[in-house]
């Protein structure tokens, strides 16, 4: 569905932006926004996070176990080496989105799936930003955390964009059609420009989960997740009044 091209450097989340990349950084994302145009594709800006944990065996002979551990020791554990021996949770996702106006975007957390990283094995090797093995204790043994973030060219193609963001939930095409409906040059809009903004309109309205009973609410009125989301405390007693804004 889309394709996150991860980047040399590392950027932080404030300090991302396509104004600010480096060298070979930023000669490669002008061939592949380039490319993007090209393919009637869209291109973004995003920090791909990549988290894993589960069970480990330490590289070391285990201590004798210690109710209380200091501070030396639990450094000691964020560098220990261990071998992984299952990954029980493993979630992979993009957020804090530019889009090639240099402009935030709300997409929120999208997910990326193993065959949507390139270029293959880039990240084969390389040492987690953050990583924590915690120590066997009672009858639980060793687990780990670790993760990696990196910047990256998020690219998927124009036709297929509310699917994309739809895989972050209804509540990531809101800017999408904000945009459709607020064109640039303050112009009326034209009758193809409202068919489309009406059909994703209608993606999302699709999209949005099913509803949930609130117990809390006086009125018996079922709102979706979304609904609350969106719409705050007072929004949801107006809702649940049945007065919709």
């Amino acid at each position: 569905m889309k394709i996150a091209w991860l980047l040399e450097h590392q950027y932080s989340p404030d300090g991302l932006a396509f104004a600010a990349l480096k060298s070979a950084d930023l000669a490669r994302t002008g061939v592949l926004l380039q490319a993007a145009e090209r393919a009637e594709c869209v291109a973004h800006l995003g920090i791909v996070h990549i988290e894993e944990s589960g069970s480990a065996e330490p590289a070391y002979a285990p201590r004798r176990y210690r109710r209380w551990r200091s501070d030396d020791d639990a450094e000691e554990m964020k560098g220990a080496d261990f071998e992984v021996v299952d990954i029980c949770d493993s979630p992979r996702y993009v957020d804090h989105w530019r889009d090639a106006h240099d402009q935030p975007v709300g997409f929120g957390k999208i997910p990326l799936a193993d065959n949507e990283r390139l270029p293959a094995g880039a990240l084969d090797g390389v040492p987690p930003d953050q990583q924590r093995l915690t120590e066997a204790t009672g009858n639980e043994g060793a687990s780990f955390e670790r993760s990696y973030h990196r910047a990256a060219v998020v690219i998927w193609l124009r036709i297929h964009y509310a699917d994309v963001l739809l895989q972050a939930g209804a509540g990531a095409v809101l800017p999408l059609l904000q945009q459709q409906l607020t064109p640039a040059s303050r112009r009326a809009l034209t009758s193809t420009e409202c068919g489309v903004a009406a059909g994703l309109a209608r993606r999302l309205v699709a999209g949005w989960p099913k509803p949930l009973e609130y117990s809390h609410l006086s009125e018996e009125r079922a709102i979706s997740p979304f609904d609350a989301q969106i719409a705050g405390p007072i929004g949801r007693r107006r809702i649940a009044r049945g007065v919709h804004h």
